[in-house]
């Protein structure tokens, strides 16, 4: 296999984990939130969007 194709699909397969792991947590905050009545407090907020912005400047290009 071309290296460079290896490399592409090396950081398609990191991205995807990296894009999965925030939607899982704005996933499981709300079904915490439906389903077990936890509070929604500052700090999961906070880390919800400290992680999209991450996950934004990761896909900068």
């Amino acid at each position: 296999m071309n290296p460079f194709a290896s490399l592409i699909i090396t950081y398609l397969v990191g991205a995807a984990q990296i894009v999965t792991s925030s939607i899982l947590g704005v996933i499981l905050i709300i079904v915490g939130y439906v389903g077990y009545k936890e509070a929604i407090t500052w700090n999961k907020i906070v880390g919800v969007i400290v992680c999209l912005a991450g996950l934004g400047l990761i896909n900068l290009k």
